[in-house]
């Protein structure tokens, strides 16, 4: 089918692509109405950032999502549909900013970063020095990951191996990038006129309550997935299948 629309899913930060195969696999019959793109940004998933770049950032996968948006198309002004989960969310609303004049139709937002206190983690990270993360702190994060993934997290199962697959530079460096960016997210999202949709896990309702309140506040869609974490496609994908089927369809 030429002219499908491409939808774009959206790696958060240390995942990769095939993060979302357990969502993928449960839309499997929406593939011959889109054209699935799991990008991969620069510097995960074993892909080194490329040399005209100085560090990973927020921006250089904006660009390449924009780049891969038009290696895809089969028309001149393809139809969009982003999927972005934590980071990816950011970049899917840095795509917007960057360049307005694409043809998005519809972003769903898996807890994406909209505001500073979404960031904690990366926080901490940029807080610490280049060499003082790449030398230990790298280590500790992953150790930390491997010991929730050998409990059974499902979560924690899929990080580890898109940890395995990046470096500690790409890791701080693309933290840094966001916690510099923080506070550019939510009035671009806010004032976004597609359909989009905020899915936040259960278990991390307490954590985003910030965030959740002021979506809140503003009349921002949201949905809330039983049982999950923050990686909700993940922990519950037929459930994040479901709110992702019924958000797309409405849009055919």
């Amino acid at each position: 089918m030429n002219g499908r629309p491409l939808l774009l899913f959206l790696h958060g930060i240390g995942a990769r692509g095939c993060s979302f195969s357990p969502l993928m696999n449960q839309l499997t019959e929406l593939e011959s109405k889109f054209k699935f793109i799991p990008l991969d940004f620069t510097g995960f998933a074993n892909t080194p950032v490329p040399k005209s770049n100085k560090k990973a950032s927020i921006e250089l996968f904006a660009r390449q999502a924009i780049s891969a948006i038009e290696s895809a198309s089969q028309t001149n002004n393809p139809q969009i549909h982003i999927i972005g989960h934590s980071m990816g969310g950011a970049v899917g609303i840095e795509i917007h900013k960057m360049n307005s004049s694409l043809n998005i139709k519809s972003f769903i937002n898996l807890e994406g970063i909209l505001l500073p206190t979404d960031c904690d983690l990366m926080l901490k990270i940029s807080q610490q020095s280049k060499e003082t993360f790449c030398n230990s702190g790298w280590d500790a994060l992953k150790k930390d990951v491997r010991n929730f993934a050998s409990k059974g997290d499902k979560a924690a199962q899929d990080w580890i191996l898109g940890l395995n697959e990046t470096t500690p530079e790409t890791f701080w460096e693309s933290c840094c990038s966001i916690i510099q960016k923080s506070e550019s997210f939510y009035s671009p999202y806010k004032n976004w006129k597609i359909p989009k949709l905020y899915v936040v896990g259960e278990k991390t309702l307490k954590h985003n309550k910030g965030t959740h309140d002021r979506l809140l506040k503003d009349n921002q869609k949201i949905v809330v997935v039983p049982g999950a974490g923050h990686v909700m496609q993940v922990e519950q994908p037929e459930f994040v299948a479901k709110v992702c089927r019924k958000h797309l369809e409405n849009l055919i």
